[in-house]
């Protein structure tokens, strides 16, 4: 907790707030990806196959 602190000085505004795991599935998915494959990958402007689905309904309950 304290990096984060550290890291959130420089920004004008921001929180921390614990989420469960059943509320941040897409993290989850990424981190069960990671520990299946041995390459390194970076996504920009998309998202992998794996959590299309998913970023797209969290995305969906944010804007209700």
């Amino acid at each position: 907790m304290s990096q984060a602190r550290r890291a959130g000085e420089g920004l004008p505004e921001w929180t921390v707030a614990h989420t469960r795991r059943e509320s941040n599935r897409v993290a989850h998915v990424l981190a069960q990806l990671a520990k299946c494959n041995r390459h390194s990958a970076v996504w920009r402007l998309v998202a992998p196959v794996c959590v299309e689905q998913l970023v797209a309904q969290e995305c969906t309950e944010l804007s209700e």
